[in-house]
Parts: C-alpha cells; structure tokens; sequence
C-alpha cells in the first residue's frame, strides 16, 4: 500500500490519454449539492437538498474507502457514515458521538430534515431503506446507523450552513 499523503478522493478515473484523473470528495460533493438544489427548487426544498448533496459522500473520508478508491481495496460502506454525520449535525449532537438506540430514538429522529437527509444519503446507492426499530434492525436504516462508521481524524467536518 502506497503511505504517501494522498487528497481525499470521491472518484478516480483513467482519460483517454491514459492519465488518472481525480474527483475530490468536496469537489463531487458541491457539483452533486448544487445539482440537488437545483432539482429541489420546485418544491421548495432547494436549501435541504442542498445540505443533503454536500454531504453525501462524507464517508468516503474513510480509511478503508480511502485505500480501496487508490490501492484498489475490498468494497466498504461510505454512506452509512455520511447517514449518522448528516443526522447528527442536524440534532445538534457532536459529530464523534456513538449513535446508540437511545440516541436514535431521544435525538436524531426528532428532527424532520434530518431523517429525511439520513435516508438519502444511506440510500443514495441501493435506494431508500426501511426504518426499522427496536426489535427490526438487519438491513434497515436504524440498524445500519448502529454499526460503527469510523473517520480519520483530518476528515472535513459537517457545516450546515444552509438549513
């Protein structure tokens, strides 16, 4: 595995003339939160679906994303993390919070925006999961923001700034 410090990639690709091209996690992250916005203006929700697009692809500032975008690595989860940084930063909760039951239940999905942006983002491959509970948590939204998510410590932070 290659240790060099390498920028925080979203999507890699080789061009025509053979050369790797590299998407930033922020750069895809803005063209898909701009896209969103765009198609949301219609109903009102340009701000929300903003937010939600920008933040999508937190998870791929994993490690373990990290080293299967660049070395080419088994296939991991990124937008589970991405599910649990959105909701956790619309409940106001810390970003390094463990998200146990008792915080689903008591916080994160008390607000609206967020477990609407939580699906979003957790389904924005395999598509919209369902809730799940207390008793119903394998393959269900609950159930994948109980598993732990860990991020290095430089990956960007959650800002909001626009709900």
């Amino acid at each position: 595995m290659n240790t060099e410090k390498r920028e925080f990639a979203a999507h890699i690709r080789i061009n025509e003339e053979g050369e790797r091209e590299v998407q930033s996690i922020e750069e895809h992250n803005r063209a898909v939160a701009e896209m969103a916005e765009g198609f949301a203006e219609c109903f009102g929700q340009s701000d929300l679906a903003y937010a939600i697009g920008s933040h999508h692809d937190y998870g791929k500032y994993s490690d373990a994303f990290q080293k299967r975008i660049w070395d080419d690595g088994p296939k991991t989860d990124h937008s589970t993390a991405g599910a649990a940084g959105f909701m956790k930063a619309m409940a106001r909760v810390p970003e390094e919070t463990v998200v146990t039951q008792e915080l689903l239940i008591h916080k994160l999905t008390r607000n609206g925006a967020g477990v609407i942006g939580g699906y979003c983002i957790a389904g924005h491959h395999a598509g919209l999961l369902n809730g799940g509970g207390r008793l119903c948590k394998e393959g269900t939204l609950t159930g994948r923001l109980l598993k732990p998510c860990p991020l290095p410590a430089d990956a960007a932070s959650f800002r909001l700034d626009h709900v």
